[in-house]
């Protein structure tokens, strides 16, 4: 080792890695540092390549480090080039680290001749012990979890245990570790471990949390010196199994309202309890369950627990009483058991529920369980990275490839499902009319042949980003789909069969065209209109809008105006810079929240102002609520409602359309207005839109 009055190391974060705050190079560096023998002994910096991994090589040599150490995530020769190219520049020592390596063979990771050292499993303290040896106190043959370059030879020394106490270990958010200020996305742990053993994956199964204390810090922490976080990504395998997660749950929702930072969260729909549901409606919440295979004989054979049951229990709940949040469902082509039929059978199922779909093919890590035990359960698979598996007892060869086909055909019309929630409800009423084996495949194939062969929908390709190289498939944002939604729904309308059916189909898609008219309207237009109706004047205003167009920041109204949301589960936009505690009502309590709401602004409203959402009101609950929004008026104060469609989708108790419709003419609309102890209801054309209009 090169003399220098420190030992200089460079940590470099995963080659995956562009905005992402180098979490794993922190921990290191914030636990090194905080020894005393080390920390007037070593200089520890991090190599930031922004997702440039080609600098890695080409800028760190100049550096000069002793040591340089890579984080390992995948991408196992990128990372093993770079490093050869250093070791052959400047000659530093290389260690590499991660939860990658623990699956992988040692020889893997020593091909080449440029790694010296690899930490296996948690690597803090087997990453100071090293140093410490390096430095002359200890030797490497001592540090546990160390396999190490010796001669000619490499040695493996005796594992480390896992960390029992993890909450001794310090943070590297709240040490100042991190220098830069530009990270648009920020990992955070509430855990380390899995209380799973899926034999496919090599995640240390010993569960343990750290204090929801220090949680609370680090996100406060990261809130405040990251001003370019546009996304908070909880580490864990899965976060409702955390006893505090109800908690966590509530200060995520509470630090980022109105910031529009999106939120990933991993879970298992086996562990959630009804306490999680309410909690986890937040339009900022990406929640991400593992399904993997729909098949519990499947499941039990990669020692995974699957009861269908209860996850269609978990998604109706979710769907019905947290629709704000995001839901998305993975599942794993290829695992041992799963036919092609059945692998088929996955994805329809998937279809059936109002969430996003990701399909990743397994990949046989030879270390896993699964791997060591492959010959013996007949799995085959590309035996260098990425590990995919190519043919099981249950799945051969050409199955495997038809699945992968099938994968690709019908990635694109399955991500349009879960990105555009109108287009989702009427694609799985239209099945549910339908019946079949696989209804929703088929759909699938229909449409993705609609789509492919239409030039409106170029543009849609090309950005889907569907049939990657490794056969996972990226969802379709609804920004993205934004210019194509009209059409699409339209083109899924003429799908269905049946007089019923089409005349349902038909209505729904005009009521979307007029919903998403009323979108486009930007706030400003918005407000235009309402100044129009009303003058410049300072009057006070109540404004009850949908909360799918309801963009704060676009709003320019004179005078006072409160605002009440209302969730109708149609759509999901999420808005920057919100006010905190803006009411926001879910449309099947409104009979209830509604008056709650109001019961808590007082009285004298000059004008009211409902905007596209009162035929979301179910019609016993009307009246009622018209009375509810007098009894908060002045004397002669006005109400104005806005539309450009009346009448509502009937939706059934699992939150799905049922094919029935809540009709809603102008007569009866005033004859609502009248019964509840309006005046005079009167209605106009304005810019497109009706507009109804009562006086107190």
């Amino acid at each position: 080792m090169k003399k220098h009055k420190k030992l200089k190391i460079i940590l470099v974060p995963a080659s995956s890695y562009s905005d992402e705050v180098p979490l794993a190079s922190g921990l290191l560096k914030a636990y090194a540092e905080q020894d005393s023998f080390l920390r007037p002994r070593v200089d520890i910096k991090i190599f930031d390549h922004g997702g440039d991994f080609g600098r890695v090589a080409r800028e760190l040599p100049a550096m000069k480090p002793d040591l340089a150490g890579f984080t390992v995530y995948g991408n196992l020769k990128t990372t093993l080039a770079a490093a050869a190219r250093i070791k052959k520049s400047c000659g530093a020592k290389i260690i590499f680290g991660g939860t990658f390596l623990p699956a992988v063979e040692k020889e893997n990771i020593f091909a080449g001749g440029a790694v010296d050292f690899a930490a296996m499993g948690e690597g803090e303290l087997t990453f100071s012990e090293l140093l410490k040896a390096l430095l002359g106190r200890g030797s490497l043959s001592d540090v546990k979890g160390l396999v190490f370059r010796s001669g000619g030879d490499i040695s493996v020394n005796p594992p480390r245990p896992l960390n029992p106490d993890i909450n001794g270990l310090p943070s590297p958010y709240l040490k100042g570790v991190f220098t830069g200020n530009t990270y648009g996305t920020a990992h955070i742990e509430a855990s380390r471990g899995c209380i799973n053993a899926c034999s496919y994956c090599s995640l240390p199964g010993t569960y343990r949390t750290f204090d929801a204390d220090r949680f609370e810090a680090e996100l406060k922490t990261i809130l405040r010196d990251f001003p370019d976080i546009r996304c908070v990504y909880p580490t864990d395998s899965d976060f409702l199994h955390n006893k505090q997660s109800v908690k966590l749950l509530k200060l995520l929702s509470k630090e980022l309202d109105g910031k529009g930072i999106a939120v990933e969260l991993q879970i298992n729909l086996m562990n959630m309890s009804d306490a999680h549901i309410r909690p986890l409606n937040d339009q900022n919440f990406n929640v991400r369950a593992g399904i993997q295979s729909t098949h519990a004989d499947t499941c039990m054979l990669v020692n995974r627990k699957m009861d269908l049951e209860t996850a269609n229990a978990r998604l109706r709940s979710l769907a019905a009483d947290a629709p704000d949040s995001k839901i998305g469902l993975s599942f794993i082509m290829g695992l041992p058991g799963d036919t092609l039929e059945k692998y088929l059978g996955n994805l329809d199922w998937g279809l059936s529920v109002n969430s996003a779909l990701s399909f990743f093919r397994l990949r046989v890590f030879p270390r896993s369980p699964l791997g060591r035990r492959a010959a013996e359960l007949g799995v085959e698979y590309h035996k260098e990275e990425p590990f995919f598996v190519t043919a099981t007892p249950s799945m051969g060869k050409k199955d495997m490839a038809r699945a992968d086909a099938a994968t690709k055909e019908l990635a694109l019309p399955a991500s349009v499902v879960s990105a555009d929630k109108y287009f989702g409800f009427l694609f799985r009423r239209l099945c549910a009319a339908d019946g079949g084996r696989l209804p929703r495949v088929e759909l699938c194939r229909k449409l993705n042949k609609v789509i492919r062969r239409d030039k409106r929908f170029s543009g849609l390709i090309k950005a889907a980003g569907a049939g990657h190289e490794d056969n996972d498939w990226e969802m379709v944002s609804l920004e993205t789909l934004q210019p194509y939604r009209l059409a699409l729904i339209r083109e899924l309308a003429k799908t269905a069969s049946g007089q019923v059916s089409k005349k349902f189909a038909g209505r729904f898609a005009d009521f979307t065209a007029a919903r998403l008219e009323w979108n486009a309207l930007d706030g400003g237009r918005a407000a235009d209109l309402i100044t129009e109706l009303c003058g410049e004047s300072e009057a006070r205003r109540l404004v009850v809008c949908s909360a799918n167009s309801y963009d704060f920041s676009k709003w320019r109204l004179p005078g006072t105006a409160s605002h009440i949301r209302i969730e109708e589960k149609l759509d999901q936009l999420r808005f920057r810079d919100m006010p905190k505690g803006l009411p926001r009502l879910d449309r099947s309590r409104l009979g209830f929240e509604f008056p709650k709401a109001l019961a808590g602004m007082s009285k004298g409203f000059r004008q009211i102002f409902i905007l596209q959402a009162f035929s979301a009101a179910a019609p016993s609950i009307r009246v009622a609520l018209l009375k509810s929004l007098r009894s908060r008026a002045a004397r002669n104060a006005d109400i104005f409602l806005v539309y450009n469609s009346l009448g509502y989708p009937a939706f059934g108790p699992g939150w799905e359309l049922t094919g029935g419709w809540h009709d809603y003419s102008e007569k009866r609309l005033k004859a609502d207005l009248s019964a509840a102890g309006w005046k005079n209801p009167v209605s106009e054309g304005q810019q497109n839109l009706r507009v109804t209009r009562a006086r107190n």
